[in-house]
C-alpha cells in the first residue's frame, strides 16, 4: 500500500536498487505513487528476468528464481563496479589441444597489458583453462573467480566471489554477468554457458582453433561462430587458424576484446570519425584549416557521430580543442597515459604506442 510506496520512493531517490515483484500488484504493481523509475528494468537485469517479475502466467518458482538472480547480479555488479567492462573466460577443465595452454597464457598476459583499469576478468574458479588464465593475468588484482556459495578456487590469485547455491545456479549467474565471453576448448558445460550469454546479447569470442565446444561442438551457439561487428575478417580468421602462431591468435583475441570495450563505450551504432595528423604543423595554413574543420564537423554531424583522436600534440590536439564543447571527442591512448588536452574524454587501450596505433586503425 502507500507505506511501501513511501519507503520504495525514499530508497529509489537516494540511488538504491528497487526490485518490485510487479505480478503481486498493489504498490509493487505501480499503485499508490510507487516510483515510476523503479518500474523500469535496471542495468543488472535482463529483459527476460524483468518480465518474469511481472508475469502472472509464469510459475511462482520462475519468478522467485528471477528475483534471486537479480539480487545476486546486483551484488556482483556492485562488487565489480557498475561501469566495469566484464570479460568472462570459459574453457575446459583440462587441455586437450597441444597449444591451447600456451595460447591461454599468452592471451592472459596480453589482455592484462592491453585493457584499461575498468576491465575486470571473471572465471568460474575451475581447473584447466580458467585457472591458467587467472594465474597468468598480471598480478591477479583484476581477476575475480565466481563460485557457488561456500566454495573457493584455491588458485592463490584473484578474488573469489560466491553466488548460487550449487554449480548449476552459479553457471546461470555466470552467463548473466559478462559483457564479453572468451571460450577455449570445452565440452557441454562451456556450450551451455556460451549459449546463455549469446542468447541475452552478450558478445562471445570462441578460439575456434582450440576445438571442442569452441570449435562448434556440443551445441555451441552457431550465431557465436559468426564474425561480430567489432572484429575484422583477418582477426576472426586468426582465432580459427591452426597454421597461425599462438602469439598471433592471442594478439587477435586481445584486440577483439579491446575493440569490444571501445565500441561499447562509444556506442554500437556510433559513426566514428578518427582524426590523424602530424605532431606539429609544417604548412602555413594547416592549423587554421584544422580549426575550421573541427568547428564545421561539430556543427554539421548528428548526435551519433563521435570524434576520436590519438591524444597526440599538433593536429589531433588542435582538432579536439576546437570541436564544440568536447563532449563528442574521445582521445585514445596507451594504458596509463593521458592527453592533457583538457577537452574530450580520455580512454585507454594497448600496452604501448604501437599497440594503441594498431587498435586505432581498427
Amino acid at each position: 500500500g502507500p507505506g511501501v510506496s513511501q519507503e520504495a520512493t525514499a530508497a529509489h531517490a537516494r540511488g538504491a536498487a528497487v526490485v518490485p515483484l510487479v505480478r503481486t500488484g498493489g504498490a509493487s504493481g505501480g499503485m499508490f505513487g510507487f516510483p515510476q523509475g523503479a518500474l523500469q528494468r535496471p542495468y543488472f537485469s535482463t529483459e527476460e528476468q524483468w518480465a518474469l517479475l511481472a508475469s502472472t502466467d509464469s510459475a511462482v518458482d520462475e519468478s522467485a528464481t528471477a528475483a534471486s538472480r537479480l539480487v545476486a547480479m546486483h551484488e556482483l555488479k556492485s562488487t565489480l563496479g557498475c561501469d566495469a567492462h566484464i570479460v568472462c573466460v570459459l574453457g575446459g577443465t583440462e587441455f586437450r589441444n597441444t597449444d591451447s595452454e600456451a595460447l591461454v597464457k599468452a592471451m592472459a598476459e596480453k589482455l592484462d597489458a592491453a585493457m584499461g583499469p575498468k576491465t575486470k576478468f571473471v572465471t568460474g574458479g575451475m581447473a584447466g583453462v580458467q585457472e591458467v588464465f587467472a594465474k597468468n593475468c598480471g598480478d591477479g588484482s583484476r581477476v575475480c573467480n565466481l563460485l557457488p556459495v561456500g566454495q573457493s578456487s584455491g588458485y592463490g590469485t584473484g578474488t573469489d566471489l560466491n553466488a548460487g547455491a550449487d554449480l548449476e545456479e552459479r553457471k546461470a549467474i555466470f552467463g548473466l554477468v559478462g559483457h564479453i565471453y572468451i571460450t577455449v576448448e570445452g565440452g557441454p558445460g562451456v556450450s551451455q554457458e556460451a549459449t546463455a550469454a549469446h542468447a541475452r546479447g552478450a558478445a562471445v569470442v570462441p578460439l575456434v582453433r582450440t576445438g571442442g565446444a569452441s570449435g562448434g561442438m556440443f551445441g555451441f551457439p552457431q550465431g557465436a561462430l559468426q564474425r561480430p561487428y567489432f572484429s575484422t575478417e583477418e582477426q576472426w580468421a586468426l582465432l580459427a587458424s591452426t597454421d597461425s602462431a599462438v602469439d598471433e591468435s592471442a594478439t587477435a583475441a586481445s584486440r577483439l576484446v579491446a575493440m569490444h570495450e571501445l565500441k561499447s563505450t562509444l556506442g554500437c551504432d556510433a559513426h566514428i570519425v578518427c582524426v590523424l595528423g602530424g605532431t606539429e604543423f609544417r604548412n602555413t595554413d594547416s592549423e587554421a584549416l584544422v580549426k575550421a574543420m573541427a568547428e564545421k564537423l561539430d556543427a554539421a554531424m548528428g548526435p551519433k557521430t563521435k570524434f576520436v583522436t590519438g591524444g597526440m600534440a599538433g593536429v589531433q590536439e588542435c582538432f579536439a580543442r576546437h570541436c564544440g564543447d568536447g563532449s563528442r571527442v574521445w582521445n585514445l591512448l596507451p594504458i596509463g597515459q593521458s592527453c592533457g588536452y583538457g577537452k574530450g574524454t580520455d580512454m585507454n587501450a594497448g600496452a604501448d604506442l604501437e599497440e594503441r596505433k594498431a587498435i586505432f586503425g581498427l
